[in-house]
């Protein structure tokens, strides 16, 4: 049994810009992975697979942690000693 599939033009201006924003290596494992276990073509859906995006979040962290390891010792106790005189002032008001 073969099945076949016919290539548009307007396929292709269909698919194009969703294939270009995926990952090349992942959709060929995904590919692969999905051939050896069916015997039917695949849906974009079943090998499709997209690059890691950045974390915003976990690179300000990073960021964070370098410039806090550049603030000398002295400066770092004197910030915990008058944020520990804060607290305790403000619990007792």
């Amino acid at each position: 049994m073969t099945l076949t599939f016919e290539m548009t033009e307007r396929k292709g201006n269909l698919l194009i810009p969703i294939l270009m924003k995926m990952d090349y290596q992942g959709v060929l494992k995904q590919l692969s992975d999905y051939a050896a276990s069916n015997p039917f073509p695949p849906t974009i859906a079943a090998i499709a697979a997209y690059p890691p995006e950045d974390n915003a979040y976990l690179t300000r962290m990073k960021r964070w942690k370098e410039e806090a390891g550049n603030v000398p010792r002295e400066v770092k106790h004197r910030f915990r000693v008058q944020m520990q005189t804060l607290i305790k002032e403000k619990a007792k008001s």
